[in-house]
């Protein structure tokens, strides 16, 4: 931290960038320890193991610490209202796994691929947001993916303030609200 100040870097860290699950054995000893939150600017999580509630109760401990999720597809409609659960739990923001992929769901970092290589492509259910069709590298097909973000992305600004809320989800509706800058 104090390197990056001598240097006049203006970085920001963001800490952690692993599951909720060990939010609290892994993240809060961290931000306890003294000076450790001057260096940090917010807490990343991934959401493939643990609940968004552990973002809930890292942001009651250090209310003016931003958390955010920095790693996941949504490729369907419960994994949209689980991104709904993560903003309810006060993520700040949201970065997809795959932004752009091919019909098959690659490149893939894995050897033998990707559980998505093995369907047939489907240009609205892939992974990713936007998709390059085979053998059409100067078109672009918009997924399910891209609809899905588009319900908060044409509606909350940057700099929005998640809001409380103290009405609880119904058995199949869920929501969350923001008050936008300019109102």
């Amino acid at each position: 931290h104090e390197r990056l100040e001598r240097r006049k870097l203006p970085t920001k860290i963001w800490a952690f960038d692993h599951n909720f699950d060990m939010a609290q054995t892994y993240v809060k000893p961290m931000l306890d320890s003294p000076g450790f939150t001057l260096a940090v600017a917010a807490v990343a999580f991934h959401d493939y193991r643990g609940e968004p509630e552990e973002m809930s109760l890292l942001h009651y401990q250090y209310p003016d610490l931003p958390v955010l999720i920095t790693e996941r597809a949504r490729h369907n409609l419960a994994a949209m209202l689980r991104m709904i659960a993560c903003f309810r739990h006060w993520a700040i923001g949201h970065i997809s796994w795959t932004t752009l992929c091919d019909e098959r769901g690659g490149p893939h970092q894995y050897a033998g691929g990707h559980d998505q290589a093995a369907r047939a492509w489907d240009e609205l259910r892939s992974g990713s947001i936007l998709t390059v069709p085979s053998g059409e590298p100067a078109r672009y097909v918009k997924t399910l993916v891209y609809h899905y973000y588009a319900h908060f992305t044409r509606f909350v600004q940057r700099g929005a303030r998640r809001i409380a809320r103290n009405v609880p989800p119904l058995e199949h509706v869920t929501h969350v609200a923001w008050h936008n800058p300019a109102g």
